[in-house]
């Protein structure tokens, strides 16, 4: 079974340029080889050999590595990993299990893999092209066993992702129950519990409406508004980050009395 640990990093100011650029380079990388790939479908649609495998890209991406050489300051693998994703959305796309290839944004998601030659010393967790190591602050010891590990950044804040391999059962519980997910409250089991709703979203309601009008206030482009988009971006995390526990201390509730639950099927999210 595979589990993922999730730590928060406290890199010092020269590790977050580094991070900053693994963020960019790999969103460079996937951007340039998907249009590179496009573009040689759109040329050889018709001939034997149509599309380009990730082990041609590879070799472009040592030849480009030559002409930009910016890219060498960031880890070999990463950016490799980088075109394993280009090819595996170009695979899922022909066999109609997802949409066409999108390009990266710099407003999106932000985050690169390491799929090897990391480690943990301490509380340091030791990653390619990062020397002395990234700090983090977690309970639990970095795991055996590691898969992969996935580096993200949520407004200024940095996490990694340690996927690993793990023999340890889930907890089960020994009853069975149906669930209704509702309004006023959470949800409702068949045995009669009630949770109600977190309501992180209503809370923070009148906080996010002021700072909104504050933002407007503000001249576009200038250090002001910079600088209240992330006050905004904070108020957001905090509200996803309320969620998400709220989220795992119920279902880890539920998992521990329940053996067997049946849920209805409606597209809800908790407020």
């Amino acid at each position: 079974m595979i589990k993922t640990l999730r730590v928060r990093l406290y890199p010092n100011t020269e590790q977050m340029v580094l991070l900053e650029k693994h963020f960019g380079a790999c969103r460079f990388v996937y951007n340039h080889f998907l249009e590179v790939r496009k573009k040689y479908y759109s040329e050889h649609r018709n001939e034997r050999k149509k599309r380009l495998s990730v082990f041609d890209t590879m070799k472009m991406l040592t030849d480009l590595k030559k002409d930009l050489t910016w890219l060498n300051e960031v880890n070999s693998q990463s950016l490799q990993h980088s075109l394993v994703e280009v090819d595996k959305s170009f695979r899922s796309f022909f066999r109609h299990n997802g949409s066409y290839p999108n390009f990266k944004s710099k407003k999106g998601n932000q985050y690169f893999i390491v799929p090897s030659g990391f480690k943990a010393e301490g509380n340091k967790l030791i990653l390619p092209k990062f020397r002395y190591g990234i700090k983090y602050m977690d309970k639990s010891a970095i795991p055996k066993n590691v898969k992969q590990i996935v580096i993200t950044r949520d407004v200024d804040r940095y996490y990694a992702s340690i996927q690993h391999e793990s023999n340890e059962e889930l907890p089960k519980g020994n009853g069975t129950t149906g669930i209704d997910m509702g309004v006023k409250a959470f949800l409702t089991t068949s045995d009669g519990m009630q949770i109600e709703p977190l309501n992180a979203y209503r809370k923070m309601e009148k906080k996010l409406k002021r700072e909104h009008r504050r933002l407007s206030r503000k001249k576009k482009g200038s250090n002001n508004r910079k600088r209240h988009i992330v006050k905004l971006q904070k108020i957001y995390q905090n509200i996803s980050d309320a969620r998400t526990d709220f989220n795992h201390k119920v279902s880890t509730a539920i998992a521990k009395r329940y053996d067997i639950v049946v849920i209805e099927d409606l597209n809800l999210t908790s407020a």
